[in-house]
């Protein structure tokens, strides 16, 4: 799913930005990277995530800055 594609269930978004960010975990790449520059898809995803408690969480753990300042509460994921 890219964003052009855009699901209108936030669960299906969701599912999306987690595979983008898990795909450029550790400086890897997905299969819309551009040759040069930032991935519009990994920037899109940040976003996604960064709206919701389980999503700063999964950045956090991977080490992902985000443009959220939010503090993120430890604990199980709903």
């Amino acid at each position: 799913m890219t964003r052009l594609e855009e699901s209108g269930h936030p669960t299906d978004r969701f599912t999306a930005a987690s595979r983008t960010v898990r795909a450029h975990a550790d400086s890897g790449v997905c299969p819309t990277c551009p040759a040069d520059g930032p991935c519009p898809q990994q920037t899109w995803a940040v976003r996604q995530l960064a709206d919701h408690p389980g999503g700063r969480l999964l950045l956090h753990q991977l080490g992902i800055p985000s443009d959220e300042s939010v503090s993120i509460q430890e604990g199980p994921l709903r």
